[in-house]
């Protein structure tokens, strides 16, 4: 442990986002057993669905279709999401890379369980994504 202060202040979860092998099959599960309710459905010009958010309570659990090679050997799981309080970013993520710690998107502009807010995607020491995000205002005190 470092006696540095942390470079931002998480407040809670935003949202995970999971790949799966079949995406109906994942939002019926999540709806009729776990009781999540469906709040978007991004649809492709066939009608399938590419992209889907579940409610659950202040948070959300975005499903995308696993488009390479399934393995048994992970999870499934591409990133989970941090809120953290207003930064800038942009100088987050040079402090980041300066620490060697991986930047694989953004700044960007994103949705998320409270609406849009700007997010930096990182990988921690083991590899997980990491989506670091922020609104314009504050939501959890």
């Amino acid at each position: 442990m470092s006696d540095a202060a942390p470079l931002v202040s998480p407040i809670g979860f935003d949202h995970i986002n999971l790949k799966t092998r079949d995406m109906v099959r994942s939002i019926n599960f999540y709806t009729d057993v776990l009781g999540m309710r469906l709040v978007r459905a991004e649809r492709d010009g066939q009608g399938t669905i590419r992209f889907a958010s579940l409610r659950i309570g202040d948070m959300l659990i975005d499903l995308q279709p696993n488009d390479g090679e399934w393995s048994t050997e992970t999870t499934g799981l591409n990133h989970f999401a941090i809120l953290v309080e207003p930064l800038d970013l942009e100088g987050l993520a040079i402090s980041l890379r300066d620490r060697g710690i991986e930047i694989t998107e953004g700044p960007v502009r994103r949705q998320g369980a409270f609406g849009f807010g700007q997010a930096l995607y990182v990988r921690d020491p083991d590899g997980h994504g990491v989506e670091i995000k922020h609104h314009e205002w504050p939501l959890l005190k």
